[in-house]
């Protein structure tokens, strides 16, 4: 619409001289367990709405079907009108696997690649977190988080981190976004930002596999059109010698 129209063509002013609307666009917490995810929000969005994700397109934290899974979350926002946002994405202690451990720097990444290889998914994200006991190693699966940013990156929503639940103090062992917990998360948001699972830049990427593909056509193109120049070269040269 009209109005959305216009935030984002501000925000796209205000980006381009280097400055960001951190400071007025609304903080989301969206909290991701197996089967339901759920959202609190500041200012005018202080509220929880939550969405369950059926069976048969996520199951056990595989997408079963893909363009149904991102279809159900992009209906899902457009109907509860979130505005220009930053957002937390919160995963439950059902979205991800961990291991506790002790050691040395050679044993911790030792431990860290068996504990990868030992994790149900295609795609693993991992990363180490220090704890009063030594450090815990969390893993998730990196489709099923990639695809839920692709399915809110439209609708001018920036994820600026990515956290377990476990760092969230009191509100760790909470199997369900509540109010407080929302606030804890964004009152602690810049804390919360060096701890993602996924780096910032990497949660700043945009549709990097189109790009690649459309370098890989234009370099083909480059290749036929220097073959086709030669032939025609050549082709000169022959008639020329007749």
């Amino acid at each position: 619409n009209y109005l959305g129209n216009a935030r984002r063509h501000h925000r796209n002013i205000m980006e381009g001289n280097f400055l960001t609307l951190h400071s007025t666009a609304t903080v989301l917490v969206f909290f991701v367990d197996s089967s339901r995810f759920m959202l609190y929000g500041s200012g005018a969005f202080a509220r929880v709405v939550s969405l369950d994700i059926a069976d048969s397109i996520l199951k056990d934290l595989e997408i079963v079907g893909k363009k149904e899974f991102i279809s159900t979350i992009d209906t899902w926002v457009s109907q509860i009108r979130i505005p220009v946002s930053d957002m937390v994405i919160v995963l439950s202690e059902r979205t991800y696997f961990f291991k506790d451990g002790i050691g040395t720097k050679e044993e911790i990444e030792k431990e860290t690649q068996a504990f990868t290889d030992s994790v149900p998914f295609e795609n693993v994200k991992t990363k180490r977190y220090s704890t009063s006991q030594g450090y815990r190693i969390v893993a998730i699966n990196d489709e099923f988080v990639a695809a839920i940013i692709d399915a809110l990156r439209p609708h001018d929503i920036s994820v600026v981190a990515i956290v377990p639940s476990f760092l969230l103090e009191s509100h760790r062992d909470k199997q369900a976004l509540d109010p407080d917990m929302g606030k804890y998360v964004i009152g602690h948001i810049e804390q919360l930002k060096p701890m993602s699972i996924v780096p910032p830049e990497r949660l700043r990427e945009t549709a990097s596999k189109e790009v690649e593909v459309f370098a890989k056509k234009n370099q083909r193109l480059v290749v036929f059109l220097g073959i086709f120049v030669v032939l025609i070269i050549v082709l000169a040269i022959l008639l020329l010698l007749q």
